[in-house]
């Protein structure tokens, strides 16, 4: 199989996994629009790609009061957007020894961004992409953690604000597959990872390498799989996954068959 998404929009672009997620992208003949607060890399990106491959947009995607806006006028401007990857995301420890209204900032900051902005961005954009599946392929693409499926005691509101994504993507999959077969929600859940996210913390680099991570991710990109866990998250996967799965897809199933997922108060 191949991409099939021509103009591919992608949030925190600018370092990690997302930067890298965007140059493969490039690199394989799909134009991407990079997202990030850092107007100066994103400059980089665009001498070093060209702008008839790669189109910078400044912007936080955490203050979400403007996403509204800025949705309406990306569209403008890409009215051929046909795939989302939302992948923006920091962490920060929580010290729950000594808690103290201090967190409070950070905490709701990590979860805007994380979860809420995901949220609000896809459930902005989705009209669009469901109007255009009609006529070719669309996707909304997530970025969670393997922290989503077994949460790490020293970053319980990332490992919170992932695990609310990881539920999305499945609950989005399953409202949008019978109406919209053109639009398809996939989850990409890496492990550990070498990039800046440990290493803005002070913490030494550790984690996959963020080469044979993508390789990895892009690998299961174009085989058209709709959940793309990578090395150790994938080994989670695995082993923790199958009985939930089942049990999500029971309740499902029952839930459509009732017809509530249609809205109906019958």
């Amino acid at each position: 199989m191949t991409f099939p998404y021509k103009c591919v929009l992608i949030t925190g672009a600018t370092s990690g996994i997302g930067l890298a997620l965007a140059e493969t992208i490039i690199n394989n003949g799909s134009f991407v629009i990079a997202v990030g607060r850092r107007q100066d890399r994103l400059d980089q990106l665009v001498h070093k790609h060209g702008s008839d491959k790669l189109a910078a947009e400044c912007f936080d995607i955490s203050q979400i009061e403007n996403l509204p806006d800025w949705t309406t006028s990306l569209l403008s401007k890409y009215p051929n957007l046909d795939a989302v990857l939302l992948n923006a995301g920091f962490q920060h420890r929580v010290n729950l020894l000594a808690p103290s209204p201090s967190l409070l900032p950070d905490i709701t900051s990590e979860l805007h961004t994380n979860y809420l902005s995901p949220l609000h961005t896809s459930i902005l954009l989705l009209p669009h992409l469901q109007t255009l599946s009609k006529t070719h392929p669309t996707a909304l693409i997530f970025v969670s953690s393997g922290l989503a499926l077994v949460p790490s005691v020293l970053v319980p509101t990332y490992s919170a604000g992932k695990a609310a994504l990881h539920s999305l993507s499945w609950c989005f999959r399953a409202q949008l597959a019978d109406a919209f077969p053109g639009l398809r929600v996939v989850e990409i859940i890496p492990p550990a990872v070498q990039t800046e996210l440990h290493t803005l913390q002070g913490l030494p680099a550790f984690g996959m390498p963020l080469e044979e991570f993508v390789e990895e991710a892009w690998r299961g990109l174009v085989s058209g799989r709709e959940e793309v866990a990578v090395g150790m998250a994938r080994e989670s996967a695995e082993r923790v996954e199958g009985e939930r799965r089942m049990a999500f897809e029971r309740f499902t199933s029952m839930v459509k068959g009732a017809g509530v997922a249609k809205g109906k108060d019958d």
